[in-house]
């Protein structure tokens, strides 16, 4: 398995978590974007509709659930955080 430090961020999703989990250091948001990526729940099409969210999921990124926040991952073997998607408001 991969290490925390292999993940990487982009800008939307970094300004994202800042916003969202008050997290700043990027070593910070590596390891939050590393566990939830590992040890989230993942989110289907089905789960979506289950639970009546409004998610449009693509089949090239991997959407998982973790501390009621959908973190949406992308690229190479899906380890660079896109964007986190809060559920509760």
């Amino acid at each position: 398995r991969t290490s925390y430090k292999d993940m990487r961020i982009t800008y939307h999703g970094g300004f994202r978590m800042a916003d969202r989990k008050e997290i700043t250091r990027i070593e910070d948001k590596k390891r939050i974007a590393y566990t939830a990526r590992y040890k989230g729940e993942v989110v289907t099409r089905g789960m979506c509709m289950k639970n009546k969210w409004s998610l449009n999921i693509r089949h090239d990124r991997l959407y998982t659930l973790y501390q009621d926040n959908v973190f949406v991952f992308g690229g190479k073997n899906r380890r660079t955080l896109i964007t986190v998607i809060p559920l509760a408001a």
